[in-house]
């Protein structure tokens, strides 16, 4: 008799009978004898050899350029009733233009981000999602009168009924009220504003819109099991009766193989189309659900942007900064003439005066000194005598307080899902740049664009976009996930992931290892830095050999020297994510922290309440000892020579933008790094980690990303939640400036 499991890192086995537990645990192998209660460690000694891929450096970051640019993405394209009006997302921001050409205009001012445009059926109004800080709101826009108004609070995806009283859109709900639902799809009535709740699905995008006449309601869902075994749960397009919603049955339009996600009827309602990945499929609805052998494939991408034309003959995408219209039956897609273009504003120039500089050669801060920057970079360091002053010059005068290069936070989530906190956090903590492994490609792309091309308060973005999954699984994430079925695919993809401008790819832990190693394999020849979980050692070992750039979470349960060994010798990368576990532990021990006045101010009150002010801390003393372990841990690995990069997990981390980095410097120094040795991993060793030479140390030349302390760091690593002020290309922020003010009415 044999019976094997494994639990976390635990694997064992049962053997005979009566029955002897053998396991693997500590570095050791034991034989427990279960009926005698014995334990007995078996000997053994093992030579291993392992071939370990050469790790090669991501591709070089330059800084943006001073002039104007197009964009990464246009994203939502959406025409007109009449078809003569082009509207899209482009900088973060809707603009419109005529089909023809001509300049394409923001249809309103401010630094609100924008989304999801969607026409009235008569023109007149435009309605769409727009993103403050923390904020989503569902807006229409009236062409005539320029003015715009609130309707509700909403996530995205607004959709008019026939006769344009109604909008339809879906809202993220971060705590479910039911097991696996995540999103409500509400329709709100325009004349008075009253809302009803209509279905709730699951984290799958439902992209909700009306029938032609007005009596059902379309949206996507993925609580339905596949008709093809093995498989489980798939996704399909539904129909339900707006007459009676809560007693009405969902009617499943799609029967297929593999997934749908954001589909939607034509207005004419005789064609389904939906994305696979970056791809747009089509299929003609009948009187039964469409099968796989009905589907056909329309555009490799263009997937996350489609829509159908009015007159319903056609579909309209964006790919990158292209717009295409691509008829449903014969003949060959056919660009859109769409030109956005934009700049950044011209940040005077700054002298800082009495600083303290951080020199990483010498290990300490320097003397008061004087820093210039202008064009976005420090010009020169040092005494101001016989120096060149430009009048425009803004002169702060810092009075002594100490400079270091603008942080990194090497593991964050911004993705459409979960908005989370005001990004501006990231800035009034001295958060310059972040590495997200984990959202969608088009919005990041987008996020980018706007980061280069304005003045508003976002950090650097360096990015790997959507997941990479497998394809026969159900996905961790919902459809933002890029799910994979074989290594081809998986290597396609990486190709297109740098084609549209991701700096690495994130491997998730539901892909098979075959595919985890084609796509490190494919990303280092292309230059991009691949990252994966290895939360047990199987799982370090395996992303190790097959050369990840880094190992995301590998402290869930202790590893040993000869792993620390064989990532020190390999040079990858090891984030910890201790803020993940460690906030608990520091909530429970200091509350107060939590409830700081900077931290309530960028942080909405119901991501602290789910987070480390729930009271739901695991018990004490199983945490306490499971804390020092993963501390322990970090040290060992620390001390072989393994490089320890910071990152905080936000917004996984209750939203904690900017702040999560902080909580994770004081972890990293709690578990035996020195407060030097941790700001170096933040600044210049990150900057390093994802190709951006330009940032992470401050000399004349580099790009000015800094941050102004107002205390010593070196002698306390919480002074570094002690921001004053923070430079990002040049430009001055205040981080009390920065803290969420209340809406003025449109």
């Amino acid at each position: 008799r044999r019976r094997r499991a494994r639990y976390g890192g635990l694997r064992f086995a049962v053997v005979g009978d009566p029955p002897d537990l053998y396991l693997g645990e500590s570095g050791r192998l034991w034989r427990m004898g279960i009926a005698e209660q014995t334990r007995q460690v078996i000997p053994f000694r093992a030579k291993v050899r392992m071939e370990l891929a050469k790790l090669t450096a991501p591709t070089k970051w330059s800084a943006p350029t001073r002039g104007e640019t197009a964009p990464r993405a246009v994203l939502s394209p959406r025409l007109s009733p009449d078809g003569n009006t082009l509207v899209f997302v482009a900088f973060g921001h809707i603009r419109q233009q005529a089909v023809g050409g001509g300049p394409a205009k923001r249809i309103q001012d401010g630094d609100a981000l924008e989304r999801d445009p969607a026409f009235s059926p008569d023109g007149q109004r435009l309605a769409f999602v727009r993103i403050k800080g923390a904020k989503n709101e569902i807006r229409v826009f009236d062409f005539d009168s320029g003015k715009t108004r609130t309707v509700a609070e909403g996530w995205w995806q607004p959709s008019w009924s026939p006769d344009g009283s109604q909008l339809v859109f879906a809202r993220y709900e971060r705590q479910p009220r039911s097991a696996g639902r995540a999103f409500h799809v509400i329709l709100v009535d325009l004349s008075n504003g009253a809302e009803r709740e209509v279905v709730e699905t699951g984290l799958w995008s439902p992209r909700p819109h009306f029938s032609q006449d007005g009596r059902h309601l379309y949206f996507t869902d993925n609580n339905t099991p596949r008709p093809f075994p093995p498989y489980p749960a798939n996704s399909a397009v539904y129909r339900l009766s707006l007459e009676d919603p809560e007693n009405a049955e969902q009617e499943a339009l799609t029967a297929l193989k593999w997934h749908v996600s954001d589909a939607q009827v034509s207005p004419d309602g005789k064609w389904i189309a939906f994305r696979r990945n970056t791809e747009i499929w089509i299929a003609r609805q009948g009187a039964k659900p469409v099968q796989e052998k009905q589907v056909r494939r329309l555009s490799e991408e263009g997937g996350e942007s489609f829509s159908f034309a009015p007159d319903s003959k056609s579909l309209i995408y964006a790919v990158g900064s292209r717009v295409f219209t691509h008829p449903i039956g014969r003949g060959r897609r056919r660009q859109l003439t769409a030109n956005p273009r934009a700049a950044p504003p011209r940040a005077a120039p700054l002298l800082l005066q009495g600083i303290r500089v951080l020199d990483f050669s010498r290990g300490d801060f320097g003397l008061e000194t004087s820093v210039f920057i202008e064009n976005g970079r420090i010009q020169w360091i040092g005494k101001q005598e016989h120096q060149e002053i430009p009048p425009e010059t803004i002169i702060l005068d810092a009075k002594g307080r100490f400079a270091v290069p603008g942080f990194f936070d090497l593991h964050v989530h911004i993705d459409r899902f979960r908005p989370g906190a005001d990004q501006g956090a990231f800035l009034a903590y001295g958060v310059t740049s972040v590495r997200e492994v984990g959202g969608s490609l088009p919005w990041l792309n987008t996020l980018a664009d706007r980061s280069d091309t304005s003045a508003d308060p976002l950090p650097r973005f360096f990015y790997t976009g959507n997941f990479f999954e497998f394809a026969e699984g159900r996905a961790a994430v919902g459809d933002q996930s890029v799910l994979l079925q074989n290594e081809n695919e998986a290597r396609a993809y990486v190709r297109r992931w740098k084609k549209r401008g991701a700096h690495g790819i994130k491997a998730y832990n539901t892909l098979p290892w075959p595919l985890r190693r084609a796509i490190a394999e494919e990303s280092r020849r292309q230059g991009l830095f691949a990252v994966v979980h290895g939360r047990f050692e199987e799982q370090i070992t395996r992303a190790t050999i097959d050369g990840f750039w880094s190992v995301e979470h590998p402290t869930f349960v202790p590893s040993y020297s000869d792993v620390h060994q064989m990532l020190a010798l390999a040079g990858t990368r090891w984030i910890p994510t201790l803020a993940v576990p460690g906030n608990l532990l520091l909530a429970y021990d200091q509350p107060a922290r939590f409830q700081e006045e900077k931290i309530q101010a960028f942080t909405p009150p119901q991501f602290l309440a789910g987070g480390p002010l729930a009271g739901t801390v695991p018990p004490f003393t199983l945490l306490r000892g499971h804390w020092s372990e993963k501390l322990s841990t970090v040290l060992a690995a620390h001390t072989t020579g393994v490089k320890v990069g910071p990152g905080s997990d936000a917004s996984f981390q209750w939203g904690l933008y900017g702040s999560a980095l902080h909580f994770e410097l004081e972890h990293l120094v709690a578990a035996g790094l020195s407060p030097l040795e941790v700001i170096r991993a933040a600044t210049q060793e990150a900057a390093t980690a994802v190709g951006a030479d330009d940032l992470g140390t401050l000399e004349p030349q580099k790009v000015a990303d800094l941050v102004l302390l107002e205390g010593n760091p070196l002698e306390d690593i919480r002074n570094t939640h002690r921001v004053w002020r923070v430079i990002k290309g040049g430009r001055l922020f205040d981080p009390e400036a920065l803290k969420p003010k209340p809406d003025v009415p449109p």
